[in-house]
């Protein structure tokens, strides 16, 4: 450290406050960049073990889950996050994932015994509420253990989050089919897996919420919505059948999801309806190979690796007293245009 506060020509101490991300010291931008500039050309390395001893922190994140992680996009959000945390040059601790409820509950162990500074919570965006959301949100604050909410949403005023902002997802799609020139847009939403209850959790409302305000600045008639297995060319075709050869038959369909979007394409073909010429269609989530298909899937891109890393940033801000007021962020997603509108 010596060497870089010579070469940039500051004091040590000054080397360490930047280093170190020090608050309440008044230092300009163009030392620190001198600063920055020195440790880039000495290729001087911080030893943050010494660093996390001086501070008394672990320049660790616990990331905590309140559902399975087996979902494909949870891929996207761990990226998002150890990507983030490099940068900032902290490390990634993955605690006990769903239902970890417990007073001993290894996260509240690791924050207990300075292992972790701060947790991430990846909440539940698909649950139909947020009551159990709410109890790790009480526990956390119970321990004094900061946090940011990552992929969910919450009442709490002091609490911050970063969320995908679902109801741009469905008013963006709705938008899209309406300047392609298509009337009578139909919404299809999953049933629950019992496959006899329609399936709202907080993403669908608000994807609906979307969907329905984007009619109504169009002057379109009102929402059209239909609830169907999630499975339904196998389970019960007859729903989705009888609104494509209904004398109102969608020129737009909205699916939920792409998988719903893949087999209304696949039920287009065996009814000869062509796809786009005399219906569209748009899911509002996204699978890798929706390029593939034929046609391609428009879709919209949900921005998991994105919340990830804002909510990581976010954090490290908050455990380095750089903010104070809650945070609440809503990402937009991204139109994706392909074949099939």
């Amino acid at each position: 450290m010596k060497d870089v506060a010579k070469l940039a020509g500051v004091s040590l101490s000054t080397v360490s406050f930047v280093i170190n991300n020090t608050q309440g010291q008044t230092i300009t931008e163009a030392t620190r960049s001198k600063i920055w500039k020195a440790i880039e050309e000495l290729d001087y390395k911080p030893n943050h073990l010494a660093r996390g001893m001086r501070s008394k922190r672990a320049n660790a994140i616990g990331v905590v889950t309140a559902y399975n992680i087996k979902h494909l996009y949870f891929l996207e959000i761990i990226n998002g996050i150890l990507d983030a945390a490099n940068t900032l040059e902290y490390t990634v601790t993955m605690c006990n994932a769903a239902s970890d409820l417990s007073e001993d509950s290894s996260w509240i162990r690791f924050f207990e015994e300075k292992r972790i500074d701060g947790i991430l919570f990846i909440a539940s965006a698909h649950t139909g509420d947020s009551r159990q959301e709410q109890q790790y949100i009480e526990m956390f604050k119970r321990h004094g253990i900061p946090f940011v909410v990552i992929y969910g949403s919450t009442a709490d005023k002091d609490t911050s989050y970063v969320n995908i902002d679902f109801y741009q997802n469905g008013y963006d799609a709705c938008r899209h089919l309406h300047e392609r020139g298509y009337s009578n847009l139909l919404y299809i939403a999953p049933m629950d897996k019992d496959h006899k209850t329609p399936f709202l959790p907080r993403t669908e409302r608000d994807r609906i919420s979307g969907y329905e305000d984007a009619l109504a600045l169009t002057g379109s008639p009102q929402s059209w919505i239909v609830h169907l297995p999630r499975d339904f060319r196998k389970q019960d075709p007859s729903g989705i059948l009888a609104e494509l050869d209904s004398s109102r038959q969608p020129g737009g369909i909205v699916t939920c999801w792409a998988t719903y979007g893949l087999q209304i394409l696949n039920l287009a073909r065996d009814l000869g309806i062509p796809v786009p010429g005399q219906m569209s269609v748009i899911a509002l989530d996204s699978l890798p190979y929706l390029e593939h298909t034929s046609p391609g899937l428009s879709s919209m891109q949900l921005p998991f690796y994105e919340i990830a890393r804002k909510g990581t940033e976010l954090l490290v801000q908050q455990l380095n007293g750089g903010r104070q007021a809650a945070v609440r962020l809503n990402i937009p997603c991204e139109l994706v245009v392909r074949e099939s509108t």
